[in-house]
């Protein structure tokens, strides 16, 4: 799951940079690991850059991608100042008492492989697609 993650997170970091290059606003990239703020931000730079039909096309596309996150945040313990999915970079806490990954749940949190793998895949292709228009096309 770190690596997945890591892979969005660097995906809408290079997204961004290409835009800003386009937009030609002097920015370089959210410096956070917030995958949902990268999200955000992509999307706000294609509405800058692009027509309304054309952002609203990509809200549609990464809707998969958003609700990966979603759950992802909410399965894991993400106070408002924590959204940095960090319970995969470091799966321990300094705080005994704290659980394992973070994870609000007390039992075994289980992931579906099958349906996992589908939905990484399309995550990739839309994130594929999406680098594709702005970074190579851009």
């Amino acid at each position: 799951m770190h690596n997945v993650n890591h892979a969005i997170e660097l995906h809408l970091k290079a997204i961004e940079f290409s835009l800003n290059i386009q937009l030609g606003n002097g920015l370089i990239f959210t410096g956070n690991h917030d995958i949902l703020q990268l999200l955000d931000t992509v999307l706000a730079r294609i509405t800058e850059l692009s027509s309304k039909k054309e952002s609203n096309a990509f809200k549609g596309l990464t809707q998969v991608l958003r609700d990966y996150i979603n759950e992802v945040y909410d399965k894991v313990d993400n106070a408002a100042k924590n959204k940095k999915l960090e319970f995969s970079r470091y799966p321990i806490t300094s705080n005994k008492r704290d659980m394992h990954f973070y994870i609000k749940a007390t039992e075994n949190v289980e992931i579906d492989l099958e349906n996992y793998i589908l939905i990484i895949k399309e995550i990739r292709q839309t994130l594929g697609q999406m680098l594709d228009q702005f970074l190579y096309d851009g």
